[in-house]
């Protein structure tokens, strides 16, 4: 897949606004900013998807840096671009369970607002990208009673696809829950 430069000229991993077509031998890339579109991913085995708009960038794996007396949702820190990100233990979170690879699957990067004008950005670990999806909202069911050991404050509500069931999430409820002070994420 095709990468696109980063602010200092570099290739950067690839960004989930950037969507290929294929048309014979060649690719053309699109960007898609419409609101209704999703990063889908797996995560413990569930398809998860987030609305694109606070996806900075997708990256293969790496090691993951512990931090000493880190909260245990916090599995550590990753190296991008000689920056230190919070990798968020999402599946724990969540109340999924699943085990991966120290060196499985793609770290997901999102991108939020502090409040002050400035972005944090918080990675995740995911099993599988899938891909980047349109959602109408209006197929976005309410997340079903059986599903209550989940924090319902994080799910914005399920989508059906082909034949599988996809779980819209909020991030934002996930990675900033009242109480959580944002500097806990950030290692500039």
């Amino acid at each position: 897949m095709d990468q696109m430069p980063d602010e200092t000229g570099q290739q950067a991993a690839w960004h989930p606004l950037q969507i290929l077509h294929h048309h014979g031998n060649e690719q053309v890339a699109e960007r898609d900013e419409s609101p209704s579109a999703y990063l889908v991913f797996t995560l413990a085995g569930q398809d998860l998807a987030v609305n694109i708009a606070s996806v900075r960038e997708i990256l293969d794996t790496q090691t993951v840096t512990p931090l000493p007396k880190a909260p245990p949702r916090i599995e550590g820190m990753i190296d991008v671009r000689d920056r230190g990100i919070a990798v968020l233990d999402l599946a724990s979170c969540l109340g999924l369970h699943g085990y991966m690879g120290e060196n499985q699957g793609r770290f997901v990067v999102f991108e939020f607002d502090t409040g002050d004008g400035a972005k944090l950005p918080i990675a995740v670990r995911t099993e599988d990208v899938r891909d980047v999806t349109e959602i109408p909202a209006d197929s976005i069911e309410p997340a079903p009673q059986t599903l209550d050991t989940w924090d319902s404050a994080a799910i914005e509500g399920v989508a059906r696809r082909d034949d599988t069931m996809v779980v819209v999430l909020d991030l934002h409820a996930v990675c900033a829950p009242q109480g959580v002070d944002a500097s806990l994420f950030d290692f500039s």
